[in-house]
């Protein structure tokens, strides 16, 4: 599982918690703080990992982030919007930028392009004063995040 380092931070171990309500342990495996992310691995299960879409996105093409903003009852939330721009972030790595509705809760959540296919992980948002989104969000993207975590593609022998 992908996620953002400041949601998991030193911890070795790291309970995670499954749309279906069970809880799993996972261990912090790798983790880049500078592009804020981690994977955790956990436990083998029938759940069938999300593709990951390998071919950078496109300004105004639609994405959508699911997360849990808020409250853990919103846990699997879907938001829908479009990438407004790339952009480079204060440590000179680059962002996307859309303005899918996210919140508090939302980090380290996926951002799927309109074929399901895993593009970025949230991990910001700009905000107004009392706390409502502006539509000005950021991601990073999933190809950088494998990179800074050294992870690769294997070919699969397919059999016929």
């Amino acid at each position: 599982i992908m996620t953002n380092f400041h949601v998991v931070s030193d911890q070795q171990f790291i309970r995670v918690r499954l749309l279906t309500g069970r809880k799993i342990m996972g261990e912090v495996i790798r983790r880049h703080p500078k592009r804020d992310v981690a994977i955790i691995q956990v436990e083998k299960s029938r759940n069938i990992p999300i593709p990951i879409r390998t071919e950078p996105l496109k300004i105004t093409e639609e994405v959508y982030a699911i997360g849990s903003p808020i409250l853990k009852k919103l846990s699997g939330t879907v938001s829908k919007g479009i990438v407004s721009k790339f952009t480079s972030n204060s440590r000179g790595l680059e962002d996307i930028q859309a303005d899918v509705d996210i919140h508090g809760g939302n980090s380290g959540g996926v951002l799927l392009d309109s074929r399901g296919n895993a593009v970025g992980v949230t991990y910001a948002g700009y905000g107004s004063g009392d706390g409502f989104s502006v539509g000005i969000n950021l991601f990073v993207p999933i190809m950088d995040a494998m990179k800074k975590l050294n992870l690769e593609f294997k070919k699969r022998n397919v059999e016929s």
